[in-house]
């Protein structure tokens, strides 16, 4: 198995290290991105500094990375990544899609901190308590976060990018229509009752998933359509008819709903590929879509 596989860890790796010492250990680094601290920070920094700034208009509320081994979407995700360099965030509220748990409503990580390489990224937890406490759509799933990738491969881009901010992490296994746009509603709910912190959402996902290079370009191009909509129930419902692929379908939806309560008013593709036009080379006959957006 490779160090950047595209595949998620599913030994449970770290899972009693993380309950004994409540923070969230780097389980996937050297996996899906390099362990060394001097090495990631410049694999990192180099794919920020190909990536371009978008004339944008406006601040990002939100956006979509990617989150498979950087090698194949670490371009992609950097493109993203590029527009919020600098930026002012109290707080950064990531949903990813949960590959190896099932569970209702949303979890969030009952925990102090997630480890990387590049240092520990705290855990809003007096939000994370207050939102299992009044929104009973929330919890905490362990078996979902020990090993899972989508959360943790975005950290090292937002470690390079921004300062001080404090994540609130959440999982979403069921990603049908209502439970994703319920979650939205009451996170916001929760977030309009306490005092405003600067908050940046983020959407981890992926997009098609199969051996079928052109079906990959088809069903890309509608997820691009649906996301352009800026309509997160067509989106949704254009992933569950099967005309698109996403695994992060759910979490793209929610922080799409979220960053247009808080003044979005448009998607923006910055960039779209695949792991085979990537990496040509990696002599893998399996391709997953990539697409880096900001909702400004």
């Amino acid at each position: 198995m490779g160090r950047f596989d595209l595949t998620p860890d599913k030994t449970g790796v770290g899972e009693k290290a993380m309950k004994a010492s409540k923070v969230r250990p780097a389980v996937q680094a050297g996996r899906f991105y390099p362990d060394d601290r001097e090495e990631l920070r410049s694999t990192v920094r180099s794919l920020l500094d190909k990536a371009p700034r978008a004339e944008l208009g406006a601040c990002p509320r939100g956006l979509m990375a990617p989150h498979a081994g950087y090698i194949f979407s670490g371009a992609t995700a950097a493109c993203a990544y590029r527009q919020i360099e600098g930026m002012e965030a109290q707080r950064v509220i990531v949903a990813g899609p949960s590959h190896h748990a099932h569970f209702p409503g949303g979890s969030i990580y009952d925990g102090r901190a997630f480890e990387t390489p590049l240092g520990q990224v705290e855990v809003d937890v007096d939000l994370a308590e207050a939102l299992r406490a009044q929104a009973p759509i929330f919890r905490h799933a362990p078996q979902a976060h020990a090993p899972e990738h989508s959360i943790e491969v975005q950290l090292p881009f937002l470690q390079m990018t921004l300062k001080g901010f404090r994540l609130l992490p959440i999982l979403i296994s069921d990603q049908g229509e209502e439970n994703c746009l319920a979650l939205a509603e009451a996170l916001l709910g929760v977030l309009e009752s306490r005092p405003p912190v600067s908050t940046l959402f983020v959407a981890s996902s992926d997009l098609y998933h199969g051996y079928d290079y052109e079906e990959c370009g088809v069903q890309d191009h509608r997820f691009e359509q649906a996301l352009l909509s800026f309509e997160p129930r067509r989106l949704l419902r254009e992933a569950l008819a099967g005309g698109c692929m996403a695994c992060g379908a759910g979490p793209v939806a929610a922080v799409m709903e979220l960053s247009r309560q808080v003044g979005a008013t448009q998607a923006q593709i910055l960039r779209r590929t695949n792991s085979r036009d990537a990496q040509p080379m990696a002599g893998s006959s399996y391709i997953v879509g990539y697409a880096a957006a900001v909702f400004v």
